[in-house]
């Protein structure tokens, strides 16, 4: 792997390790807890960013086509506020979506940067989608941070 891949990679597991510490000692109450109205909880952030982020990945880097309709469904499943994830079973996404980024971005060197892909109806290339995908993991894991400290704030005098 490339020392650009292997930093990407690095930036990517820095970001999961930030998910991680949002959900440690939290109780399902907790995890599915959201700030406001149209906001998401922990567990959502969570789902989303796992599904997401190696979807993106594979189109970028593998060409992965899929089908607009099974798109739509798969992003749709990851948010849906009735998925009940326990703080365990969030960990064990973050832990399959290292493996992934880790498998994927190895191929990163043989993908041509240039390469045009699209995904949800938009054009980019190779190079955009991969950077899309970092930009996309910290914005959300920002999401998650605040989400955590007005969770704790909730119960601090």
């Amino acid at each position: 792997m490339s020392a650009f891949a292997d930093a990407l990679l690095t930036v990517i597991k820095e970001q999961h390790a930030a998910f991680r510490e949002t959900v440690r000692g939290l109780g399902e109450p907790e995890l599915h807890w959201t700030p406001g109205e149209d906001t998401n909880s922990l567990a959502m952030l969570i789902s989303h960013i796992c599904e997401s982020e190696g979807r993106i990945l594979r189109i970028a880097i593998e060409g992965e086509r899929r089908d607009p309709e099974e798109l739509a469904a798969t992003r749709q499943k990851a948010f849906d506020d009735g998925q009940r994830f326990a703080a365990d079973d969030l960990l064990a996404l973050l832990d399959g979506a290292d493996r992934e980024a880790e498998r994927v971005l190895a191929a990163l060197d043989h993908t041509d940067p240039s390469a045009v892909r699209t995904h949800r109806g938009t054009e980019g290339t190779a190079a955009f989608w991969v950077a899309r995908v970092v930009a996309h993991v910290g914005e959300h894991a920002g999401n998650a941070l605040l989400t955590r400290q007005l969770l704790d704030a909730r119960s601090t005098p």
